[in-house]
């Protein structure tokens, strides 16, 4: 009717506008019964907010997601990365050992964190040469950038992004 209604008064199953255009194309996925709202777009599903609450079904079971079994889902990447993501813990409980590979010194490091850019063994066999290729930083507009020059206070990206860190202070602390 040419008014306008608030993100929660959309598709929640009640006719806000007189004409009920808040809630057309509203059908297309479901909440649990006794979920605020009853229904939601299709674009809203597995975007990474809840809308259907408290189930929260509409981020339940999405691709690339963890589900920590009590409501709760986090990236995939997440899942084993030795550190406790869900509150419940179920990321890490479970068996990790696919997630898992071992430093030339024996220490385990996450599979994800090879040739990452950062040493995650004490004795930096996860960023192997040999096995990465040579350190390679990005610029934020996607041209490479040799390592050295990242925050030496000269401008080596088209962009600056490799002083960013300068001038926030952070050079020297790591």
């Amino acid at each position: 009717d040419g008014g306008t209604v608030g993100r929660l008064e959309r598709c929640n199953g009640a006719d806000e506008c007189d004409d009920g255009t808040d809630e057309e194309d509203c059908s297309d996925f479901t909440c649990q019964p006794g979920d605020f709202p009853d229904a939601i777009p299709t674009d809203k599903v597995c975007n990474g907010t809840v809308d259907c609450w408290p189930s929260r079904t509409d981020e339940e079971s999405c691709p690339g997601t963890f589900d920590c079994g009590n409501g709760e889902t986090i990236p995939a990447n997440q899942y084993c990365n030795f550190f406790q993501d869900c509150s419940n813990g179920a990321d890490e409980t479970g068996d990790c050992s696919s997630f898992q590979t071992f430093c030339d010194n024996g220490e385990l490091y996450h599979v994800w964190s090879e040739c990452d850019g950062f040493e995650n063994c004490s004795d930096g066999s996860d960023e192997d040469p040999a096995v990465c290729g040579p350190p390679v930083e990005m610029c934020d507009d996607g041209s490479p950038l040799d390592p050295v020059n990242y925050c030496n206070r000269t401008i080596d990206c088209a962009d600056e992004s490799d002083e960013v860190c300068a001038r926030s202070g952070w050079c020297g602390l790591f």
